[in-house]
């Protein structure tokens, strides 16, 4: 069946199941899964905005785009000396919400149809976890905003390759630099472009590993010059799926969600 959008736009709450699922960390997350109406019309909102997410994209991005993965990712920091990985804390939810509105505003040739986006994509004028158009709207705001610009342009003053997995920001270089000249320096740098943009980092989460150390990228580990999911990551995959087979959980909240902490 298609979303009836009077009915959705009279009571969106009905449309919405959430839920909170436990991480490893023994932290949790609240996921706001759509029924499957509504997630088929969010679907459709992502794939009529690949094509201007395409142009709007920095070549940095990596996460939920054609022809890149986390394995494409992880490919960019393989055998280096040094990976550096830095998280955004809370990414969905807090993507501006003038933003979203201003962005989808483009897309519609009249009030009602912008209204209509902005309702469909957002939850109490947030993006929820379980959309599958928020990875996409998302992504084009770091982009938008100049972020990827920002932290690119740094690492390249410092002879490092820069990628970004939707909220994973993972830098690396075969530079001999100290830890606390990169804490104080190019990290609290980045610190601050994140906040330039409205966002946080999550600074307990930063890590720095050496060539000695094992270095995770989207759990994938890039130790040697063939990168290879760790067997931990594996095995969180297959329950991913199983859960989705079973209970219709979110693939893409399920990934996105773990990956760092199950590594």
């Amino acid at each position: 069946m298609a979303l009836d959008i009077e009915d959705f736009l009279k009571d969106k709450s009905k449309y919405y199941s959430s839920y909170r699922k436990k991480k490893p960390n023994g932290k949790y997350r609240v996921i706001t899964a759509p029924n499957d109406d509504l997630k088929e019309a969010q679907k459709k909102i992502a794939q009529w905005l690949e094509p201007f997410a395409e142009v709007a994209y920095h070549s940095s991005v990596q996460g939920f785009r054609a022809k890149h993965s986390v394995v494409t990712n992880a490919k960019v920091h393989a055998s280096k000396k040094m990976v550096i990985n830095i998280d955004i804390e809370n990414f969905f939810p807090t993507v501006p919400g003038d933003w979203i509105w201003n962005f989808l505003d483009l897309f519609g040739d009249a009030p009602y149809i912008r209204d209509s986006l902005y309702a469909i994509a957002t939850v109490e004028d947030k993006l929820p976890q379980g959309s599958p158009c928020s990875p996409i709207i998302s992504n084009c705001f770091l982009s938008v905003a100049g972020l990827d610009d920002q932290v690119d342009k740094l690492c390249k003053e410092y002879e490092m390759e820069y990628t970004r997995y939707a909220d994973d920001l993972t830098l690396s270089t075969n530079k001999d630099y100290p830890k606390d000249w990169l804490k104080i320096g190019i990290i609290n740098n980045i610190y601050k472009y994140i906040e330039t943009v409205g966002l946080k980092a999550s600074k307990d989460k930063t890590t720095i590993r050496t060539k000695s150390q094992r270095q995770i990228v989207t759990g994938v580990l890039v130790n040697g010059e063939n990168p290879r999911v760790t067997r931990k990551y594996a095995n969180h995959l297959r329950a991913v799926l199983h859960n989705h087979k079973r209970d219709k959980i979110p693939l893409t909240e399920e990934i996105l969600g773990d990956r760092k902490s199950v590594v």
